[in-house]
C-alpha cells in the first residue's frame, strides 16, 4: 500500500473521529444551555466546517497526502451517520 495512500487514511480516520466527537459536544452543549441554542449550534458548526476546510486544503497542498482518502474517509462518515439514524441500534 502506497504511503500516500496510508497518510490519507489516517488523517481521513482522525478528522471523521473528531468530527463526530464535536457534533457529539454540540449537541449535549446545545441541550444543556437553553437559552442559546442557536449561537452554540452555529458556532459548532462553523467550527467543524473550518476544521474540516483546514484539513482538506492541507490534504490539496501538501503532495505527500493523498486528498482522495481523507475525502473517501469522510464521504463514509457521513454514510455511516445516515445509515445509523435510518436503522437505530436496539439497546
Amino acid at each position: 500500500m502506497d504511503m500516500k495512500l496510508v497518510l490519507g487514511l489516517l488523517i481521513g480516520i482522525i478528522l471523521a473521529v473528531s468530527d463526530a466527537l464535536l457534533m457529539r459536544y454540540i449537541v449535549h452543549c446545545a441541550s444543556k444551555n437553553r437559552t442559546n441554542v442557536r449561537g452554540v449550534v452555529l458556532g459548532g458548526f462553523l467550527l467543524r466546517y473550518l476544521l474540516t476546510g483546514a484539513v482538506l486544503a492541507c490534504a490539496l497542498l501538501f503532495t505527500s497526502i493523498n486528498a482522495v482518502a481523507v475525502i473517501l474517509v469522510l464521504i463514509a462518515q457521513k454514510v455511516i451517520m445516515v445509515l445509523l439514524a435510518a436503522f437505530p441500534l436496539k439497546k
